[in-house]
């Protein structure tokens, strides 16, 4: 079975990652699809969509064989009928799947040009010291991904990234760590991400086991 690589995190908490090389043809054999899933396969007129689709099902069942994944009211993936959390993101190249006992979000991107040109949409003025001039494409990566981990955990709509997902350091040598904090009108918060690079991948993520994001809904 075509899968990359497995990160546990600790005993409740892993994230799966699968570098997409196959068609939807070449993964159907690998899914047992439920009727649902089948016509939301259905649905998605793009290749790449349906890859990833059935690939984040795959690793899901690797894990929880009678899992199925269902949606919220703002399109946040959650199990149903399981007491776990999960995360998905996709890139160019890879999908990956993180499950926890605590809320928890995960991004993955291909390291490019585009995150340095929107750099003023999503970051605020104090951020963009973070932007080094040796790899400035590269880090600004690293800060979109990070905030995109951030959202996911929060799954919360309407929510200004430049504003309310604030960087406040990151550890570049050693362990890779991003401090951060995520501000509404509710609460201010303070969270630790992790992250990996993958060859031209980035991967962030996150995990709130005080379950202080819940203070933000």
């Amino acid at each position: 079975m075509p899968f990359d690589k497995q990160i546990w995190l600790d005993s409740d908490t892993a994230i799966q990652l699968w570098e997409l090389r196959e068609s939807p043809v070449d993964l159907l054999p690998w899914l047992e699809i439920t009727s649902n899933e089948k016509d939301e396969l259905e649905h998605l007129r793009n290749e790449k969509r349906q890859t990833e689709y059935l690939a984040t099902r795959i690793l899901l069942r690797k894990v929880f064989p009678e899992a199925n994944i269902r949606y919220n009211n703002n399109r946040a993936p959650f199990l149903h009928n399981e007491d776990t959390y999960i995360s998905i993101a996709h890139s160019k190249k890879y999908v990956c799947l993180m499950h926890s006992k605590h809320p928890c979000g995960v991004d993955i991107e291909t390291v490019e040009s585009k995150a340095l040109r929107i750099a003023s949409r999503f970051l605020g003025e104090s951020e963009l010291k973070y932007i080094s001039d040796e790899q400035p494409a590269r880090d600004a990566t690293l800060l979109w991904s990070a905030k995109e981990s951030l959202y996911k955990l929060l799954k919360k709509d309407g929510i200004e990234f430049s504003k309310q997902l604030i960087i406040q350091g990151i550890a570049i040598n050693g362990q890779r760590r991003i401090e951060a904090s995520i501000i509404t009108e509710k609460a201010y918060t303070n969270h630790e991400l992790m992250y990996e690079f993958i060859d031209d991948q980035i991967l962030t993520w996150v995990v709130d086991k005080k379950n202080e994001c819940n203070a933000h809904r």
